[in-house]
């Protein structure tokens, strides 16, 4: 229940820097993909790489320019219950999961390589969109996640930075190491 209340409000999505839409999904040419819609879960779902259990009306498109959208795109699409957010990505990529960010020495940089970051919302009191300057601390109010795969290890990572100036929870810059 909890988390129902909580995840009401995404307010980005970037898997490529500023990306663009799928197509009937046109928000302004500065409001494209600005936000995505978390669905609730619409019955089970199983965690084995299949979307056909998933409610995909929230979907959306992302990509760097539709010149090289056949080749380098995802589909993003969440969903929630009353335990857990659910993040599935449809990822075309000629050379997918690579990133040589080593987590335990620079994990703050994990997003210039091939990587999923998603900023969340937890208060909608806050509305859309939230100001750039807030907050100017450290916030639990404000997540960003960064996911990616570590290439040399073959380890999937998880790193999380509050606010908008992405501080950890202790205050300071996220600096290797996995936080989550």
């Amino acid at each position: 229940m909890i988390l129902r209340k909580l995840i009401l409000l995404v307010t980005a999505v970037w898997l490529f820097p500023p990306a663009a839409h799928l197509p009937g999904q046109e928000q302004g040419a500065r409001g494209r993909n600005k936000r995505i819609f978390v669905v609730p879960r619409p019955g089970p779902v199983v965690i084995d790489g299949k979307l056909d259990d998933w409610d995909l009306s929230g979907q959306i498109g992302v990509y760097m320019t539709r010149e090289t959208s056949e080749m380098q795109s995802a589909r993003i699409a969440l969903m929630y219950d009353d335990q857990a957010l659910y993040v599935s990505g449809v990822v075309r990529d000629p050379t997918p999961m690579v990133n040589r960010h080593d987590p335990l020495v620079e994990g703050d940089r994990a997003w210039n390589a091939d990587a999923v970051q998603l900023r969340l919302c937890l208060d909608p009191k806050l509305g859309y969109p939230i100001p750039q300057s807030w907050p100017v601390k450290p916030s639990d109010k404000l997540v960003h996640l960064l996911l990616w795969y570590y290439t040399d290890r073959q380890e999937p990572n998880l790193q999380l930075a509050y606010g908008m100036n992405l501080r950890s929870a202790e205050g300071r810059i996220p600096q290797g190491g996995r936080a989550a």
